[in-house]
């Protein structure tokens, strides 16, 4: 039988969450796909910064991935919205990196829930 509206919708609003390993932390992080509004703040962060230009991309944009990417078990953020810039200052710039691309690696890639469906 097909998916009701209701089936659907508590389905798609679940984000995915996956435990990742941060080389720079010695542990492991909660990481989550973000909702679709904080993915078009976050295209729309690089885009402002110039990616889609080969520039790099600065510190704004990125703290829209850490902020929107780092979770609790649950899926929810561990940083609001108002707390993202306060991410960049309080982190240092290589554990912050390593978040970042591990965000568009494992959350924000096409393909990042391609292992989630295999199991």
């Amino acid at each position: 039988m097909p998916l009701t509206r209701k089936d659907i919708e508590s389905r798609a609003e679940a984000p995915t969450v996956k435990e990742i390993k941060i080389e720079r932390l010695g542990g492991t992080v909660y990481m989550r796909s973000p909702s679709m509004a904080e993915w078009r703040r976050i295209h729309q962060a690089h885009l402002n910064a110039g990616a889609d230009k080969g520039q790099i991309v600065g510190m704004e944009a990125m703290a829209e991935v850490v902020g929107a990417c780092l979770s609790d078990s649950e899926g929810r953020r561990l940083f609001d919205r108002k707390e993202e810039m306060q991410i960049s200052e309080k982190f240092g710039y290589e554990v912050f990196l390593e978040i970042y691309e591990a965000g568009w690696e494992h959350c924000l890639a096409r393909n990042a829930g391609a292992e989630a469906k295999k199991d």
